[in-house]
């Protein structure tokens, strides 16, 4: 994500063998400064306490922090403790949230750094 103005971090909901053998899973990691892993961290969203772990970690206050997930639930309980979060259902609407929030540079030479993982076939 060298596109972005601020460091960016992943916080997914997710198991061990889908983290470590999922097909690009080594591009992803490689987009964020920081990843945070449920299965690493033994709390998932939208537990409050999950959201507070991450908080702690990056060294900054919710409200610095902006939060976008697909799903509602996720979204509420980041807002609960104070995160700026965003509900985007796809990669266009993360798009249209960091480009209003003045987050994400233009991409250079017309692609995006955020474009879909291709699907496995």
């Amino acid at each position: 994500m060298n596109s972005l103005v601020v460091p960016g971090a992943c916080f997914s909901n997710t198991n061990e063998l889908h983290w470590t053998h999922q097909r690009d899973a080594w591009r992803l990691r490689e987009m964020f400064q920081h990843t945070f892993v449920s299965h690493e961290m033994g709390l998932v969203k939208p537990d409050p306490e999950a959201f507070l772990h991450v908080i702690e970690a990056l060294g900054c206050a919710p409200d610095r922090v902006l939060f976008l997930d697909d799903n509602a639930l996720n979204v509420d309980g980041a807002r609960a403790v104070g995160i700026d979060a965003h509900r985007a259902d796809g990669v266009d609407a993360a798009r249209e949230i960091l480009r209003e929030r003045g987050l994400l540079k233009p991409p250079s030479g017309g692609t995006s750094p955020l474009r879909p993982l291709p699907t496995p076939s």
